[in-house]
């Protein structure tokens, strides 16, 4: 199902599909992140990568312990 996300600030928008996004951050590394980190402009775009990387981290150590955690 795809869906219509605005961004808000600027009345822009992109269509994606519901897997679109999931199979991006999958394809993500740490550094790629952290990289998106560093150079976020906004507070709030700052706190989103922060999210994505310790989402990113817990679902590595799931991997290793073998246990889900969320």
């Amino acid at each position: 199902m795809a869906e219509y996300i605005t961004d808000g600030a600027s009345g822009g928008g992109f269509e994606h599909d519901d897997g679109e996004m999931y199979a991006i951050f999958t394809k993500m590394t740490f550094p790629q992140l952290e990289e998106r980190l560093i150079h976020a402009e906004s507070r709030d775009a700052k706190a989103f990568y922060r999210a994505l990387l310790n989402l990113k981290l817990q679902i590595a150590q799931e991997k290793i312990v073998g246990e889900e955690l969320l």
